[in-house]
């Protein structure tokens, strides 16, 4: 004889990465769902800066990417989120692509000394 478990059940929280999820196991391409995430402000602000690279390669719409820049320049809400600038530093590369070549990149001491 079995007997059903006397310990309710939790329902599972909707998070941003079970919608990810869930949309894969769906089908649904990648870009709708960061786009519902977005649209519907489901997608924290930190999320949404440690994710950024891949949410501008799913290849969302640009009232999607207004979104975010709306949100990436409220001040209230950055101060809010309390996110470190290296986080903000990463965001901003996502946003302005590659460095053009290595050697901007190097510290001005290091210029110097390969000049001599």
């Amino acid at each position: 004889m079995m007997t059903s478990d006397p310990r309710p059940r939790l329902t599972p929280p909707d998070t941003w990465e079970r919608a990810l999820s869930a949309g894969g196991v769906a089908r649904i391409p990648r870009a709708v769902t960061w786009q519902r995430l977005i649209v519907s402000s489901q997608l924290p602000l930190l999320a949404l800066l440690r994710n950024l690279r891949s949410v501008i390669q799913a290849g969302i719409r640009p009232e999607s990417l207004q979104c975010i820049v709306g949100r990436l320049w409220d001040p209230e809400a950055v101060r809010r989120s309390q996110v470190p600038p290296s986080q903000w530093l990463r965001a901003m590369k996502a946003l302005l692509g590659p460095a053009p070549e290595r050697a901007h990149r190097m510290p001005w001491k290091l210029r110097r000394r390969r000049q001599r």
